[in-house]
């Protein structure tokens, strides 16, 4: 009998997909029960998605690999993806007891592992001859079983998918965007001399302060660095400045690219692809905001175009920014769209929400908090990666909160928290964050940081001595 789709849908032509295995593929599988409205409430719910199936026209071609099959990330939309179909790409319609109908199209089990002293696989007669560098594949009277490279898979490797007399060429495939950095990552202040120039001297004397505390990642441009008040050349500059440290003090040198409009946002991280980077950050459109998670995927995508070789990470501050779209369902929607997106900066202090998006992550992406005073209590929920404007002035401090949650000394970390906020909260009733927390970084670290940048001023006299004198009170400087 003629299928039927899952939305409803009785269409003839294409093809018809089946839900991702629950058991191998529990993420992917309700992903997908979520994209038609349902849920998993007991064994039955499983039971009841396992039989039921998709009709081609609710994927986009971003779900397609090169060959138009769905590739390892793809997730049914419930409108009809009219536009983005290809016509003759889907198999032809088919009875519900087609022998050859996989019980998993997406992850089909096919395990051919090369062997460097063969030039030929051991496989069954419906498996097609494989050799490298070349797919040879025979011409069956039926659908058969073959592997081809999914260069825009991230969750493994390659993509399994069946094939109707249809070949395709073996191309070498794109190298696995990584990205390895965990724990604490300070956002660099942008050192300024008193005429607001860049004091580009003090960058390498800054980059030696972090290695000697113990910091194996820095943020430039972020909000502490101040790129949204400066030129795309300054920015540039700044850039260049941290990635010379980098021979010397091994530091990942993250980059935050928006702030700005969409063409300057696109040159940064097309300027970071080509200048040893090692990922990048990216704040939404801050004039014409994104209203829906789609439309906030979408910006983040055309970012992650520009610089398809680094990982991209996603910086929610919604204080800041005014973009207030549910981040569990952004990231989850991102990971199937975007190659290279491995993660998100999350200031904010609902620690729910961030709960979800670390749940919501895969294997090889982060969620790094920014909540410099929930520290502790992140890391006691397993959110132990976090950028925080605090971590300059006081790195070793923070490292420790991190070390007495990994030892299960609860007191300990809370003890350490409650110092540490208590030295953040010094610096608060003195004005803006930026202004008030670069006077602190000049007289916790010796280094020089000079004023803000424009639009923002420098705190007054008086102001920084009441910072000192209740540091001095907390025993934080001397």
């Amino acid at each position: 009998m003629p299928r039927k789709c899952i939305f409803g849908c009785t269409n003839t032509g294409v093809a018809y997909h089946v839900f991702p295995s629950a058991n191998r593929f529990p993420e992917q599988f309700s992903a997908w029960v979520r994209s038609v409205g349902g849920s998993l409430d007991g064994p039955t719910d499983y039971e009841y998605y396992k039989k039921k199936r998709v009709c081609d026209l609710h994927f986009k071609l971003s779900d397609r690999n090169r060959c138009n099959r769905l590739n390892a990330l793809a997730v049914p939309s419930p409108l009809v993806q009219n536009d983005d179909h290809i016509e003759g790409s889907n198999h032809e319609d088919a009875s519900d007891d087609d022998e050859h109908e996989s019980e998993d199209p997406l992850y089909l089990q096919l395990d051919l592992d090369y062997d460097e002293n063969t030039s030929d696989q051991q496989k069954s007669d419906t498996d097609l001859q494989i050799e490298k560098p070349k797919l040879q594949p025979s011409t069956p009277s039926r659908p058969v079983k073959t592997k081809i490279w999914d260069t825009g898979a991230t969750l493994d490797d390659h993509d399994y998918v069946t094939s109707e007399k249809k070949s395709c060429t073996m191309q070498k495939p794109r190298t696995k965007v990584m990205f390895e950095p965990r724990g604490l990552i300070p956002p660099v202040f942008t050192p300024l001399n008193e005429d607001l120039t860049v004091n580009y001297k003090e960058i390498p004397s800054y980059a030696d302060y972090m290695v000697v505390n113990g910091i194996k990642a820095v943020l430039v441009g972020g909000t502490t660095g101040e790129h949204m008040s400066l030129s795309v050349s300054d920015r540039k500059k700044i850039i260049e400045a941290w990635v010379k440290t980098k021979p010397r003090s091994g530091l990942h040198i993250m980059v935050q690219v928006g702030g700005a409009p969409m063409a300057d946002v696109l040159e940064l991280a097309k300027f970071c692809a080509s200048a040893n980077v090692d990922s990048l950050l990216t704040l939404p459109e801050l004039y014409f905001k994104p209203k829906t998670v789609t439309e906030l995927v979408n910006y983040v995508e055309l970012v992650s175009k520009a610089a398809p070789n680094l990982p991209v990470l996603y910086y929610h501050i919604p204080s800041m920014s005014k973009v207030e779209i549910n981040m569990p369902a952004f990231v989850t929607e991102a990971t199937s769209k975007i190659p290279n997106f491995k993660g998100i900066k999350f200031t904010s202090n609902d620690l729910s929400e961030g709960a979800q998006v670390k749940r919501n992550l895969k294997e090889g992406q982060e969620m790094f908090l920014g909540a410099d005073t929930l520290l502790a209590p992140a890391a006691v929920l397993g959110m132990k990666s976090s950028i925080g404007t605090s971590f300059n002035l006081f790195p070793k401090l923070a490292q420790n909160i991190l070390g007495a949650v990994e030892n299960g000394d609860i007191k300990k970390a809370n003890s350490l928290q409650r110092t540490l906020s208590l030295a953040i909260e010094a610096h608060l009733p003195e004005g803006d964050w930026v202004p008030i927390m670069k006077f602190g970084m000049e007289i916790a670290s010796g280094l020089t940081m000079g004023p803000p940048a424009l639009p923002q001023q420098p705190i007054s006299t008086e102001s920084r001595n009441r910072i000192v004198a209740r540091l001095k009170l907390l025993k934080m400087i001397e």
